[in-house]
């Protein structure tokens, strides 16, 4: 490593952390200027990453159908930050579907995500719906920002990202909206 730094040459933390430096800011600029640009998306840091930008960027609405409640995404400390200044905009509404069977109901409210974002009370409204019922937990599962940024699991370690695709965007939201149609709702 101290030979490395001599050449001049990075060493395998440097260049990793440059590639991460490198998605984060392709990320960035695609959520600001609200790009079709699909970006794939594979890690828990990259979802949580792209959970945190959709929050961000989002104006009024935030739809998030998952699996589980991984806490490897959802306890990430920016992300409930992201997530409690969102709800802060007077018309923000977060609404959360999710479909774990190993989940008690009032389990997801038990979750530091939800605890977080619930006190002290948002000025948006959060929403939370148990799918089970309705949905078999298969893996896919999709976060959704004011209908057209996305991030879109196919199944575990195949996902992607857009901030600009209204077409899928709205897709999206119609299966989002039929899917807690048939679901319980348990806050909200």
């Amino acid at each position: 490593m101290i030979l490395a730094k001599f050449w001049g040459r990075k060493t395998e933390k440097e260049k990793k952390q440059k590639e991460e430096d490198n998605y984060c800011d392709i990320i960035d600029k695609c959520a600001e200027k609200k790009e079709d640009f699909t970006i794939r998306n594979n890690t828990d840091e990259h979802a949580a990453y792209v959970l945190k930008t959709l929050l961000r960027y989002a104006q009024k609405e935030v739809c998030i159908f998952i699996d589980r409640i991984k806490k490897e995404i959802f306890n990430d400390k920016d992300l409930i930050d992201e997530a409690i200044n969102f709800l802060k905009k007077p018309e923000a509404r977060l609404k959360i579907a999710y479909n774990d069977v190993n989940l008690r109901k009032e389990g997801v409210l038990n979750g530091e995500f939800a605890r977080d974002i619930l006190n002290p009370k948002p000025n948006g409204g959060v929403e939370i719906w148990d799918a089970r019922r309705f949905c078999f937990p298969d893996g896919n599962h999709f976060f959704l920002n004011d209908r057209f940024g996305f991030r879109y699991e196919i199944e575990p370690r195949n996902a992607v990202a857009n901030f600009g695709d209204k077409i899928n965007g709205e897709k999206l939201f119609t299966i989002f909206d039929g899917i807690i149609a048939k679901s319980d709702k348990i806050l909200g």
